[in-house]
């Protein structure tokens, strides 16, 4: 029994131990910071009533104090600190007006009221801007929409790079509908989705547009493309890729192309037909 409470013993001793010496270091900081409060305290004077008096004509001159140049921005923000204790700002939101409630170092509250900022005002977004915001909004996101914006060398009222946020902003505040991300459509492909549909590179998808083979769609200039996966899967065009696929030629002859429809959709019709 003995052993065992030997141990333990110890072990409490050391806390102890441990728990005393933070004690008295705690009681040493005491003494420190009461014997700077006392130095501080002394080297405190009283103003003398020519130091009151001058203080006195600089308040009642505030506003030029305020306004003069050697007032510089640091001397005005201590300014602040030493003479107010906080400001309550309140909306009224049937007259638009805010009260603001300064509570000055003294105890004494002043209230001053003032409407409410139009943010933007007099920076209206283009109307130009926002008919590219609502053609976009059907059927893609608030990103897509700033990235066309950009590109278009477009820019907001206020004269900054367009971004998600601030089209989402604009379409809130003109009601225009829209999405903050591009909604899924499986039957609209753009030009990256339709390369890996028909397992070809963009080139050979861009090459079919521009030869006539292919139609897209473009709501605005650099807008994503927008392709039909119906006419991905045209004779004409599953024509094209199985002869790219086996001889390596990508053939646009409009000519050869109708030749080979036919020939495809009357290969179509005997397969059903059997």
């Amino acid at each position: 029994m003995t052993e065992m409470l030997v141990p333990c013993s110890v072990g409490r001793f050391l806390v102890a131990a441990e728990l005393e010496r933070r004690w008295n270091l705690k009681l040493e900081e005491v003494e420190r910071l009461k014997a700077e409060m006392e130095r501080q305290a002394a080297e405190t004077q009283d103003l003398t009533a020519e130091e009151e008096q001058e203080l006195v004509s600089l308040g009642r001159r505030f506003p030029e104090v305020w306004e003069s140049e050697a007032a510089i921005p640091a001397s005005k923000k201590r300014i602040i600190r030493t003479v107010i204790e906080e400001i309550v700002v309140n909306l009224d939101d049937e007259t638009e007006k805010l009260t603001f409630t300064v509570h000055w170092k003294g105890g004494t509250h002043t209230q001053y009221r003032m409407a409410k900022p139009v943010c933007g005002s007099g920076q209206k977004t283009a109307m130009e801007d926002r008919e590219i915001i609502g053609k976009m909004g059907v059927r893609y996101g608030d990103d897509e929409s700033a990235r066309v914006l950009n590109k278009l060398g477009r820019s907001t009222g206020k004269g900054k790079r367009w971004n998600e946020q601030r089209v989402a902003t604009v379409r809130r505040r003109y009601q225009i509908s829209g999405h903050r991300r591009k909604p899924a459509n499986p039957d609209l492909l753009t030009l990256g989705e339709a390369a890996a549909y028909c397992d070809v590179s963009q080139t050979t998808i861009k090459r079919m547009v521009e030869a006539g083979v292919l139609a897209k769609d473009q709501i605005v200039p650099w807008a994503p493309w927008e392709i039909k996966r119906e006419d991905l899967d045209s004779p004409a065009v599953l024509a094209v890729i199985e002869k790219l696929k086996n001889t390596g030629k990508l053939d646009l002859n409009r000519d050869d192309l109708s030749l080979q429809q036919s020939l495809f959709v009357t290969q179509y019709k005997d397969d059903n037909g059997r």
